[in-house]
């Protein structure tokens, strides 16, 4: 998948957290699975652009429970500035 695809995935992702209710772990995971599923993708393909705009890495916890612990709003405060530093690159 390349930068565009990634970056589709992480507008879908954000959206489908942002309306995630309750914003625990088990309703995140079925929340972003349904993005997996919908876009027809590889898990890693939605999972990974997600961590690196979390995390900032590759590498880090599991990612359901990363952003649960994160909390919604600081979940989608990262999420919003990893776009807005694709859309500065494109």
């Amino acid at each position: 998948m390349g930068a565009e695809g990634a970056r589709e995935a992480l507008v879908e992702a954000r959206d489908a957290l942002a309306a995630t209710e309750p914003f625990d772990v088990e309703h995140v995971e079925a929340a972003l699975r349904g993005v997996v599923e919908r876009r027809g993708a590889k898990p890693k393909d939605v999972f990974q652009p997600i961590r690196v705009a979390i995390a900032g890495t590759t590498v880090s916890p599991g990612i359901f429970e990363s952003v649960a612990l994160l909390g919604r709003d600081e979940t989608l405060r990262r999420i919003d500035a990893a776009l807005t530093r694709t859309q500065l690159r494109d």
